[in-house]
């Protein structure tokens, strides 16, 4: 039996979920789903251009950082630096990219 029979049994016994029938709930719940993914993905090519008018450092750190998941110990030995410069360009590279998005209007919102 596939998970969306078992789904449709489900919500057909249980008849206190809701009044809606169940192919509306199905595409309410299909067409929410849409439109967050959508605005996940615009937020994230925002984040990706703001980040590439960034100081090429600032970007570096701040890919190293968020994208490949490194920490200031990892990223010190990349970028030839002490562990205390990359705190500090860490620092700063957050405060310009905050800068950068407020000045482009950016709207950051949580899914």
């Amino acid at each position: 039996m596939l998970l969306q029979d078992v789904a449709v049994d489900h919500l057909r016994k249980d008849k206190k979920i809701s009044d809606l029938p169940l192919e509306e709930q199905l595409n309410i719940s299909d067409a929410k789903d849409t439109e967050k993914e959508f605005f996940k993905e615009e937020q994230k090519a925002e984040l990706y251009s703001a980040m590439k008018r960034l100081n090429p450092d600032y970007y570096q750190v701040l890919y190293l950082m968020y994208f490949e998941d490194l920490d200031a110990s990892d990223i010190a030995k990349i970028m030839h630096k002490a562990k205390r410069q990359v705190s500090d360009l860490i620092f700063r590279a957050r405060k310009s990219l905050k800068n950068e998005l407020e000045r482009k209007g950016f709207v950051y919102e949580r899914y």
